[in-house]
């Protein structure tokens, strides 16, 4: 197994961040998994330090690449940011629905998340989107007169 660097700005989640609100970004795994050299338990990672004006943040990560999930599957970061309000009663938490997949090397956190689509989305093409959510519509756009040109995900 190997760590690999992610890094990113509080900017990356839009809007702006309350840094007052002591925000912290939690990489938690979907699960354990298994790899060559060990095992990644489903314990979280979470970054609580911001530098520079643009609030950057850094994070060694486990490759996901060569990781298997016990369960099967692929294995992921589920990301969401937590912040302490003014009196540092509970950790509010916002579930933005993010993965994260770590690649050998690492890498920018924007171009890394995946993020869901809009519900509403409707998909113009000759391919499914690669990773819809709940009611994303698919026009397909290369079917044959009689064949079914529309599809939705429900789950």
């Amino acid at each position: 197994m190997a760590l690999v660097p992610v890094s990113g700005t509080l900017g990356d989640f839009g809007g702006s961040v309350d840094i007052s609100q002591h925000p912290r970004i939690k990489f938690q795994p979907n699960g354990p998994a298994v790899g060559a050299n060990g095992i990644l338990l489903s314990d979280p990672v979470y970054v609580d330090t911001f530098t520079g004006p643009s609030r950057s943040w850094s994070v060694m990560l486990e490759c996901t690449d060569a990781l298997w999930r016990t369960t099967g599957g692929d294995v992921f970061y589920i990301v969401t940011l937590e912040r302490t309000p003014p009196g540092g009663v509970g950790f509010p938490t916002d579930k933005p629905g993010w993965t994260l997949r770590t690649p050998p090397g690492g890498g920018e956190f924007a171009a890394l998340v995946r993020a869901p689509s809009n519900p509403a989305q409707v998909w113009f093409g000759p391919e499914p989107p690669s990773d819809p959510t709940q009611w994303t519509g698919w026009v397909k756009t290369d079917a044959l007169p009689g064949e079914i040109n529309y599809f939705e995900w429900e789950d």
